[in-house]
């Protein structure tokens, strides 16, 4: 699986007491399948620990502060590197469930008998924020107005059925018995009656369903105004655009998953993409996601300058990372008289006419912890007029 957020951790063994370094790690509930940690094992010469024959074994510590409380794992580290001395661990969605701080202390054990503490180190879990609000909103807006449309098409039927079987218990009876007319035109009537009563009855049903459906939109909205999405993507799909005299305008899939641009007349293999009407403040910004080339993943080769921006300073960037997936993590802090609303103006070295760039799972935010990505505030925006429209296409109101 692809890991996109990864926790070094070097560890060197000493005399004077064991000491794992670079701690202190933040993951998220929603970091499934994304996440681990990487042990490299050194001794205390400051060499390689050689881990052939060895197995690295870990605790994890929930609650670690209350110790009457304490709740322990016993797992392993994968070996990675037996010569270099390195190890993983993908953090398991198990463990992402908890929330809190996780100690987790290390310990190599060898096939000769001999054991090492190899000492502790730390992490925190959070939970995400779409785990809690907006799946639960959205599910239940939707689910409503569903059952508002099952209930009325149960009720047509019902009724229709029901004159079907008045009608030819009445063209039977005045077929064999004449005399029986009256008796059955009351049969009519009262099937008549039970008709309008079960009318009655849906439309009263339809009416409480409908004030549901706009209770639980009413809630949506309000849990949805009463959130902080400072953290949240800030790259509106509908407002972004690139320069033209280096690439084609931007083509958005997927309510913004997938942005493809393509090279035009274009020498300075620059690439420029730009928010509509967006103007930074004075602070840190972060952009991440998974880049291509033609289908192929972006190297770090490829970016000989390390900017996010060819015009901030050189100061000004605190991490240009490129994975081997072709994902990109990157923060500077922006400045409002540069930018001008462009989260991205740097070079792509070595792309030339016709190449075409495509970003996935691309995200612009403040701060230097990328997040997993979510749609702009800005598209949920749109995905709940759509929405609407098609409530009230449906006969409903909003």
């Amino acid at each position: 699986m692809p890991i996109r957020k990864k926790g070094n951790i070097d560890i060197r063994t000493s005399a004077k007491g064991a000491q794992a370094t670079q701690t202190g790690y933040t993951f998220y509930s929603y970091d499934k399948n994304s996440a681990a940690l990487y042990f490299e094992f050194n001794d205390q010469n400051g060499q390689p620990t050689n881990l052939k024959k060895a197995t690295v074994r870990l605790m994890m510590i929930l609650n670690d502060d209350d110790r009457k409380n304490a709740s322990p794992i016993m797992t392993k580290a994968e070996i990675i590197s037996e010569l270099r001395g390195t190890a993983k661990y993908d953090i398991p969605e198990s463990l992402l469930s908890y929330e809190g701080k996780v100690t987790g202390y290390v310990y190599l054990e060898f096939e000769d008998g001999s054991h090492t503490d190899e000492g502790r180190f730390i992490f925190n879990i959070k939970r995400s924020m779409i785990s809690d609000v907006l799946p639960e909103a959205g599910d239940k807006y939707v689910q409503d107005f569903e059952d508002v449309k099952e209930r009325v098409e149960q009720a047509g039927d019902s009724a229709t059925k029901d004159i079907e079987k008045a009608k030819d218990d009445a063209e039977s009876q005045i077929g064999d018995y004449v005399g029986e007319v009256e008796s059955v035109k009351q049969d009519i009537d009262s099937s008549v009656s039970d008709v309008q009563s079960k009318a009655s009855e849906a439309s009263e049903d339809i009416s409480n369903l409908v004030k549901t459906t706009e209770d639980a939109r009413d809630n949506a909205v309000k849990s949805m105004n009463e959130l902080d999405y400072s953290d949240r993507n800030l790259l509106v799909s509908s407002k972004l655009i690139s320069y033209e005299a280096y690439s084609t305008q931007p083509v958005v899939k997927d309510n913004g998953k997938e942005i493809t641009t393509k090279v035009v007349g274009n020498s300075s293999s620059a690439i420029v993409l730009k928010i509509d009407g967006f103007k930074p403040q004075n602070k840190k910004y972060t952009l991440s996601g998974k880049i291509e080339i033609n289908g192929k993943p972006i190297t770090k080769q490829m970016f000989s300058d390390k900017r996010l921006n060819i015009y901030h300073g050189k100061k000004a960037n605190e991490r240009f990372e490129v994975y081997d997936d072709g994902t990109l993590i990157a923060t500077e802090t922006y400045d409002p008289a540069i930018d001008k609303g462009y989260m991205l103006d740097t070079y792509f070295d070595g792309v030339t006419d016709g190449d075409t760039i495509t970003f996935y799972d691309l995200q612009f935010q403040p701060g230097s912890v990328p997040t997993p990505w979510q749609p702009a505030m800005g598209d949920y925006d749109a995905k709940i007029k759509r929405l609407e429209k098609a409530i009230i296409n449906l006969g409903g109101s909003i």
